[in-house]
């Protein structure tokens, strides 16, 4: 049971992750498309660029092997492997909920 346990607890903080890096990415990129057409010079160089997605990578991507589990992640049913992803509790299909969507574009 400990080795289910661990993999729920992965399994979410893999979900974590993503919506993480999808969140920043979000920000990044419509900026940078956004000064072009507005006749802006590029807001970022490359190197700030590079350093950014350097810094925005690193310690996230450490998560999954450092935060603990839940205390409820054995309390739901076992996931359909044909559904997609879903954090532990079924609470969303995707990996960005459907809610977030209008907000993030």
């Amino acid at each position: 049971m400990r080795a289910v346990r661990e993999g729920w607890a992965l399994y979410a903080n893999i979900v974590k992750f993503v919506r993480f890096q999808l969140a920043t990415s979000v920000g990044a990129i419509p900026t940078l498309l956004g000064a072009s057409p507005a006749g802006l010079p590029a807001p970022l160089t490359a190197a700030q660029l590079r350093w950014i997605n350097i810094i925005m990578d690193g310690p996230p991507a450490m998560a999954p092997a450092v935060d603990p589990a839940r205390d409820d992640v054995m309390c739901h049913p076992p996931r359909d492997p044909g559904s997609g992803p879903s954090m532990p509790g079924g609470s969303s299909p995707s990996a960005v909920p459907a809610r977030s969507w209008p907000r993030a574009l």
